[in-house]
This record gives structure tokens, sequence and C-alpha cells, in this order.
């Protein structure tokens, strides 16, 4: 291939540019490389002015369509940006398997510490009472008859006949201890106190909640069932978890990822991947500060999704309300980033949206600024950095002060 540069970097100009646009970025370079410029300087700089200036030349050539080329750079140009594009895809999606095949290793440790530690049945209602001196003797003669050894080695000496019995008189003790303790347990005193009805309706709203974002997830994965969503949902309302916050965290955007692939593979490979939408905002309670913007946040993702032809007008809505928030200080929805009453979940939740909308873009090649006030953004000036570090903030917050507002 002869074309070997990217001549619109290159020039510092959009795939769009005009002619004029095109020739002023033209005579910038020749006047900046122009060799009277270089005359008294060394060699290997006037060696080097000599090669952009013959890039600058290329480049205006090509461009501007003197040799009728331009159509096939732009074609080779569109191959290009669509590997390199593929690439950073296939990457970020290497990286994420990697990430999530550690997470679950890290969860089976957990599960299977746990289960240790917890013991067998028999073992949670020896704890609970205290072995009587014969208990303790059938409980260590039924353990030798198991092993088959005595203490000092060799084989137990006892007749079989004598060790069953006592096995049987040890299950049978067990058994009358553990009615015993089951009765103590679970036997509620005659005036307690009913269950509150708020806490009753939690409950109910706690097991809504994960049975809607199970019903949802499962669209997209079997790699988490009802029990690590709930640890998701505690995590996230500040309760005790085997979920730590960076877990949860890597858990979220598992999901938000899973959720933009299809839609970035199509762009970049014009592939039919199904694609479903994605619900977060289902775990805020309604009135909460903040949700609204979440919800429309959402609402623009979904909608890039699910119907790529108007993709750019949703995109453009979405960076609309990322600029006001980010860029203005504004409050949009009810969500302002510096304001210390909206909930770090809030925030948090708002931020993974906004990165997917802006993945999204990124990877069909929207080119997107608006106007705000008089100032002009475009979406390259709020990046995914920007983004990420109110999530990571909005996470910290999370674990510091506990400030968990509105969540079911």
């Amino acid at each position: 291939m002869k074309w070997k540069k990217d001549y619109y970097t290159f020039l510092g100009v959009a795939r769009d540019a005009s002619l004029e646009t095109i020739a002023r970025a033209y005579r910038e370079k020749a006047n900046q490389y122009h060799p009277d410029k270089y005359a008294n300087s060394s060699k290997e700089e006037q060696t080097k002015a000599q090669e952009m200036m013959q890039l600058a030349n290329e480049a205006y050539e090509v461009l501007s369509n003197k040799r009728g080329e331009k159509a096939s750079y732009d074609a080779w140009w569109e191959d290009r940006q669509l590997e390199d594009a593929r690439k950073k895809v296939a990457e970020a999606e290497a990286k994420k398997r990697e990430e999530a095949q550690k997470l679950r290793d890290e969860k089976k440790k957990a599960k299977k510490a746990a289960k240790k530690a917890k013991g067998s049945f028999f073992t949670r209602i020896f704890r609970k009472v205290e072995k009587s001196d014969k208990l303790s003797k059938v409980d260590e003669d039924f353990r030798k008859f198991q092993l088959n050894r005595t203490e000092k080695g060799g084989t137990l000496k006892k007749p079989l006949g004598k060790i069953v019995g006592i096995t049987v008189a040890g299950v049978a003790l067990t058994a009358v201890v553990g009615t015993g303790i089951y009765f103590l347990v679970t036997k509620e005193p005659a005036d307690k106190d009913p269950i509150p009805t708020e806490d009753l309706d939690k409950d109910k709203n706690r097991t809504e909640s994960t049975t809607e974002v199970y019903d949802n997830w499962i669209e997209f994965t079997e790699d988490y069932d009802k029990d690590t969503i709930d640890e998701v949902i505690k995590s996230i309302h500040g309760e005790e978890s085997s979920l730590s916050l960076d877990q949860t965290d890597e858990i979220l955007s598992d999901m938000v990822n899973r959720t933009i692939v299809p839609s970035v593979n199509q762009a970049i490979n014009g592939t039919d991947e199904k694609v479903a939408e994605i619900n977060l905002s289902s775990l805020i309670d309604d009135g909460t500060v903040g949700k609204e913007a979440v919800i429309d946040m959402e609402s623009y993702l979904n909608s890039m999704i699910s119907d790529p032809t108007n993709g750019k007008n949703y995109a453009r809505r979405a960076f609309e309300d990322e600029a006001r928030i980010i860029g203005e200080d504004e409050t949009v929805g009810g969500l302002t980033i510096a304001e210390s009453e909206v909930s770090p979940s809030v925030r948090y939740i708002w931020s993974r949206l906004a990165i997917a909308t802006n993945t999204i873009a990124d990877a069909r090649g929207y080119d997107i600024s608006v106007e705000i006030n008089g100032n002009t953004y475009t979406i390259d000036e709020l990046d995914d950095a920007t983004l990420e570090n109110i999530a990571t903030e909005a996470l910290k917050d999370m674990g510091s002060n506990g400030k968990r507002i509105g969540l079911n």
C-alpha cells in the first residue's frame, strides 16, 4: 500500500473538511517546515524538515483530489480506522474477560472459605451445646472406629457390637440435643413485637428488585445468579456483603460493557448481534435526588442501542447533559456533581451510563459538539477519563461516608 500516513491527522483537519480548510492547513504546515527557516539548522533538522514538507505536499495533493486519489485514500483510511477500533475493542474485551474470571475465582475461594468456617450441621449443633463426658466419649470411640485405629496405633480391640451400640447411642443423643436446640432457638416468645410493616415492605421491595435486575441481566449472561445480584445490591446499600465496593464496581462495569459490545461490533464489523437494553435505574427509589438524570442517561443509551438510525441524536442529547453537569456545573434532572446531598451511588451509576454512551458514539464515529451559555464543548473534551474520575470519587464516597441515599 503506497499510503502509510494519516493525512487528516497530520494536517489537523476533519474527514469532511472543506477544500478551503485543507488548503489553509497545508499552508500552515508549509510555512512551519519551509527550507528557509532551517537554513542555519543542523543537517539532521534540515532532513527532518524536508521530510515533513514532502509529507505536507503529499497530504495536500491527495486530500485536495488533485490527482483523483481522494476516494481511494478515503477507503484505505476508513479500513485503517476500523482496524484500529477492532484492536481496541478486542483488547478491552480480553481485559474484561480476564477481570471477570479473576472475580469468579475470588468468589469461589470466598465461598469455599465461608463454607469451611461454617462447618457441617453437627459441628454447628455441638458448638451450641457443651458435650457431656459420656457424649464426648461416645464421639471419640466413634471417631476411632471410623479410623480403625487406637491412640497408640494398631487395630482397635473393642468388640464391634459394643462400638456399634455406642455409636447408635451417640447418634440418638445427638438427635435429642439437636431437637431441643431447634425448639429453643426457633420458638418465639409470646410477647414478641410484630415486625413493622415498613420492614416487611422493604424486604418485599428488595426481593422484587433482585428479581427485576436478575431478569434483565440474564439476557446478557448467566455468570451472575440471584445470590450474586443480592450481594451487589447489599454492597451498594452499604450493608454487610461478601463483595467489596471494588468488586461491585467490576460487576456493574462488566454488565454495562456487555450492553454496549454488540453495538460497538455492529459499528466496526457490521455484525448483526442480539442487543438488549440495560436497567440500572431500578436500583434507585422513586423521588431520589438525581434519579431523573439517571433515567434520562439510561434512556439515551438504550435508544442508541435499539435505534442506531437515530443514534447520533440520542448521543447528542446525552452529551449535552454531560456538558451542562460537568462543564457548566448545572443541575440536570436533579443531579449536580458538586452537590453533597446527591447520593454517591446516583453519581456512580450516572457516570457509568455516560461512559457507555460515549463509547458507542466513538465507535460509530459521531462528531458531536454543543454550545451552552456561549461555551462550545466537543465530545473529546469531556472524555472518559473525566467520567471515570467521577465514578472513582463516587465509589470512594460510598465507602468513606456511607452516603447511600434512596436505593432500594
